[in-house]
């Protein structure tokens, strides 16, 4: 069997050339990859505004001695053009409006007493307070983002802010999603004796479209030939993912499908849960085989597939990170292999360190216990745990969100 850190090893080695390109809309460029690099067309902001609901003023003009008045010259609200500031005079200005000619500092309104003639100022501020100045954020021509970045909401608003209406993204690829097994069930259906719901279906289609894919899922049954016939016909996809069909009994065909039709890299590694999974290709196309059962399709799409996937969309091979955290368990019975315990982290307050308690049930059929675990305890192999020693998690929100 091979190691865990081995496995991501060979499959970093073996990830296809970029996809290629094409041009969107912003508004259709959420979660996609970046295949450039994008330049500010403006400054951001493009003016000196002002930060808070207050009044614009030159701050030479206030004396030394607190409180000044002044009178009220004019009003400035965002989105107009602003007219000079007049002398010994301050603008009523509104949150994001363009500061006036001759302005350098706005004061909090919470900080006066006024009405539309005058403003007095009860607290003295500083020189240059409450204004965001031009170019603070980017500067024009300057790169906001580079490539190989998947676009979040935040990167989507840079680029906005930026000027920025269309983007050069790389090529939205598509999954082939084989899940074996006539025990299975689409839900909503009437359950028939001896059958089960298919819950690996909608998991791996949300997993996947959450990354960008398009999906298209086959139903393979038990037999050699469908799964031969299924097998050639997703190959068309750029990349295949399987569930069930990758261990050793009677009714599991995918290795031999696998085995006519292309070749396996290598089959079965050294973790609990996930140890019969596969990877190979099937005329160039990447297959994963992973595990039937949900909690071990889960864990290995999220720590071999997904890093490899997002480098194939053109981003970055980015292993699963650990975070360091105190064990809220005993372990003395060890493992030949890595195991990836479920676990919620517990904070005694609001200074303490994070402790991960391991849920109680930890078959890898038992989603109650995945769908409430805020985190995954890395247990080396032949690792012996006490309570409060350090330990290694993997957070599944960063697993699950890319």
């Amino acid at each position: 069997m091979l190691s865990v850190e081995q496995a991501l090893h060979n499959l970093q080695q073996t990830v296809p050339g970029k996809p290629g390109t094409e041009t969107v809309d912003l508004e259709h460029a959420h979660r996609r990859v970046l295949a450039e690099a994008p330049v500010a067309i403006t400054d951001i902001p493009p003016a000196d505004n002002s930060a808070m609901d207050g009044f614009a003023v030159a701050y030479g003009d206030l004396k030394p001695g607190m409180p000044v008045t002044l009178p009220v010259s004019a009003r400035q609200p965002a989105g107009q053009a602003p007219m000079p500031l007049q002398p010994g005079t301050a603008v009523r200005i509104f949150t994001g409006a363009e500061l006036p000619p001759g302005a350098d500092t706005v004061i909090i309104q919470e900080d006066c007493r006024y009405d539309t003639k005058q403003v007095c100022i009860n607290v003295a501020p500083e020189a240059g307070a409450n204004v965001r100045r031009q170019g603070e954020d980017m500067r024009k021509g300057q790169v906001l983002l580079e490539p190989g970045r998947r676009l979040q909401a935040a990167d989507i608003a840079l680029l906005a802010a930026g000027g920025i209406g269309r983007v050069t993204v790389y090529r939205r690829l598509t999954a082939a999603l084989l899940i074996t097994g006539d025990e299975l069930v689409q839900p909503g259906e009437p359950l028939p004796a001896g059958r089960i719901y298919d819950s690996n279906t909608p998991m791996l289609r949300a997993l996947l479209e959450n990354m960008g894919f398009e999906t298209a899922p086959y139903h393979v049954p038990d037999t050699a030939e469908d799964t031969i016939a299924i097998l050639r016909q997703s190959a068309t996809a750029d990349v295949i993912i399987s569930t069930g069909g990758v261990s050793v009994g009677e009714e599991d065909h995918v290795g031999n499908a696998l085995a006519t039709l292309g070749r396996t890299a290598f089959w079965k590694i050294a973790m609990k849960p996930g140890k019969p999974f596969l990877f190979g290709e099937v005329n160039s196309t990447p297959l994963f085989g992973l595990p039937g059962n949900p909690v071990s399709a889960l864990v290995t799409f999220c720590i071999f597939a997904r890093p490899f996937l997002s480098a194939m969309q053109g981003g970055e091979f980015v292993k699963p990170r650990h975070w360091p955290v105190k064990a809220g368990f005993n372990m003395t019975r060890t493992s030949p292999r890595q195991q990836f315990l479920r676990a919620t982290l517990v904070q005694e307050d609001d200074h303490g360190e994070l402790t991960a308690v391991p849920l109680g049930r930890q078959g890898s059929a038992a989603l109650d216990s995945l769908s409430q675990a805020d985190a995954l305890v890395v247990i080396p192999p032949e690792k012996v745990i006490s309570e409060t020693d350090p330990v290694e998690v993997i957070l599944l929100a960063e697993l699950l969100s890319l």
